[in-house]
């Protein structure tokens, strides 16, 4: 079980086996620990929010014989405008497109294999390519394929967040909608 002492009512914890000048604090029971300001915690999970519209902060109630976790629900002040909250997913969007094909081709390596494609281009107008040429010039575009499907998926949701802040509703509509579709209103 957790407590919290009266003097540092936020930060529950494990009761002390010694405090202060008392050893064998947690050998006493719930009345002698109450007058030495330590009360058992009890916790309490925060309630569900609008988190577009609304916070959620935690409290401290001390009772006679026990402190408990309250929660209290405030209205949020500084909502973010649908505009800036659309330019920060799709920043989002176009930094984890990015990373994907990074990750998978780095810088260097595009380069490589586009140095390589056109000497494979100039290798083709002298002769055809051997099967092993072929062979390299089909894994060079099977790279270049999913890159393009990278940023093709990366564009289709550009729009769709695009579609989402120009489209029909208001405000609050429309950052529903964006947090629906596991945005975050806020950063």
């Amino acid at each position: 079980m957790r407590y919290i002492h009266t003097d540092a009512p936020d930060s529950p914890r494990a009761l002390p086996r010694a405090w202060r000048n008392v050893s064998g604090l947690h050998l006493l029971d719930a009345p002698a620990l109450a007058a030495l300001g330590w009360l058992p915690w009890v916790d309490a999970p925060a309630p569900e929010v609008d988190p577009i519209h609304e916070r959620a902060v935690p409290g401290v109630e001390i009772g006679a014989a026990e402190a408990k976790r309250v929660w209290s629900v405030e209205r949020r002040e500084d909502i973010p405008g649908v505009e800036a909250m659309a330019t920060k997913q799709i920043g989002r969007i176009k930094l984890e497109c990015g990373r994907a094909i990074e990750g998978e081709y780095p810088l260097w390596k595009q380069a490589n294999l586009m140095a390589r494609a056109i000497e494979l281009l100039d290798i083709r107008r002298d002769r055809p390519l051997t099967a092993a040429e072929s062979a390299e010039r089909d894994a060079i575009e099977a790279a270049r394929d999913w890159i393009k499907r990278q940023r093709a998926e990366s564009d289709r949701l550009e729009a769709l967040v695009a579609a989402l802040r120009d489209g029909e509703g208001g405000e609050d509509a429309k950052r529903r909608a964006l947090s629906a579709l596991g945005f975050a209103a806020v950063a």
